[in-house]
């Protein structure tokens, strides 16, 4: 599986579950807000898990795309992230480190969707 198919499924995984996490966890009043907050979350997610939870390394990744403006927000919205969502940035890191190591793409999509269950 070419790398960009992977994301897309390891994308699909983590949006599903963190979608059925926030659910539960803080409702759904607002679903452009939801969705809002389930895609800056992933995005948050797979920075600090990119960096096997380093909110400084994170930070950097995000700031390439984000304005320095932004930065301290961005700081502070990493600093939640890591804490609120620790298992999934633990689960992302264990894809991402599975990855590097040449695990075959069905084999981390399994690992993956194992690790949810």
């Amino acid at each position: 599986m070419e790398y960009k198919k992977l994301m897309v499924e390891v994308e699909k995984i983590f949006i599903t579950e963190l979608d059925k996490y926030i659910t539960t966890k803080f409702g759904n009043n607002d679903e452009i807000g939801h969705q809002i907050t389930i895609n800056v979350t992933y995005s948050e997610i797979m920075a600090l898990g990119y960096n096997f939870g380093n909110v400084e390394g994170a930070l950097k990744d995000i700031q390439k795309s984000y304005s320095k403006i932004l930065g301290n927000h961005v700081y502070k919205s990493l600093l939640q992230t890591s804490k609120k969502y620790k298992t999934f940035v633990k689960k992302f890191s264990q894809f991402h480190l599975e990855f590097e190591n040449g695990l075959e793409s069905e084999r981390l999509i399994e690992n993956l969707k194992n690790s949810f269950n």
